[in-house]
């Protein structure tokens, strides 16, 4: 008898312990779809894969598959490499273009706040990888400012970004100020959905902005899909986009 309460203790230890131990697991951090990023980084010691195929409108058409491989080496600091591959571009005049789009590499920093709020800041580049015709043709340096914190039932994330582009028009400025405010909400215990406004102003230019539309659906704690699609509201921003895709903590 007393062996057998003795398991009986033991197995109820086993249980209590292992459950803080499974909400501790390392769950996926998505940035995509939207254009804002959340002050977070994915799981420290781990890599985190987003890829996805999307398809924009307008004068033409720009198909591809982004991507972007995160690697967080503390809570609070990290990198971001991505890219776009297999771009297939057809310009109003007909032709059309494919190859690789531009890359990009940045440098990710956290600083937690009070309660549910945090800052990040994003120091990176956009190197000039893509083929002929299908990017800039030069690099583009950018410092991106976070605030994410809880709105009630929803999960906000605001972003101010400076660029200085390498290359303009000649009655164009190089230096961009773009904004992004997006806000999420789960629906339920998989479901989620995600609404945004965004823009864009530099000197020489209209000023754009855009709303962006997506759900997503956590498969596992580590596998979140997601859909949607945005649309142009004022100014030079690109006609419509279509997407979908997947974030991924490789364990």
């Amino acid at each position: 008898m007393k062996l057998r309460a003795a398991w009986h203790i033991a197995a109820l230890l086993g249980a209590g312990l292992a459950d803080p131990a499974r909400a501790a697991e390392p769950a996926a951090t998505p940035y995509r779809p939207s254009v804002s990023n959340p002050a977070d980084l994915s799981a420290p010691g781990h890599f985190e894969l987003e890829a996805g195929w999307q398809k924009a409108g307008g004068d033409g058409s720009r198909s591809g598959f982004p991507w972007l491989l995160k690697h967080a080496f503390t809570e609070n600091f990290g990198i971001l490499l991505g890219g776009e591959a297999a771009v297939l571009q057809r310009e109003a005049t007909g032709q059309r273009r494919r190859g690789y789009g531009d890359s990009s590499l940045a440098l990710k920093f956290r600083r937690p706040l009070a309660g549910t709020s945090a800052l990040g800041l994003e120091v990176g580049v956009k190197l000039a990888t893509a083929a002929d015709g299908l990017g800039s043709g030069d690099h583009d340096y950018s410092i991106n400012g976070i605030y994410s914190d809880d709105y009630g039932p929803l999960r906000g994330d605001l972003n101010l970004t400076y660029t200085r582009m390498g290359t303009a028009a000649t009655d164009e400025s190089r230096h961009q100020l773009a904004w992004a405010a997006g806000f999420s909400k789960a629906l339920g215990e998989r479901w989620g959905a995600t609404a945004e406004l965004s823009g864009a102003t530099r000197r020489g230019t209209r000023a754009s902005t855009q709303f962006l539309a997506a759900a997503s659906y956590n498969v596992s704690p580590t596998l979140v899909l997601d859909a949607g699609a945005a649309t142009p509201l004022a100014g030079n921003a690109p006609g419509w986009t279509a997407f979908l895709g997947f974030t991924w903590l490789l364990r």
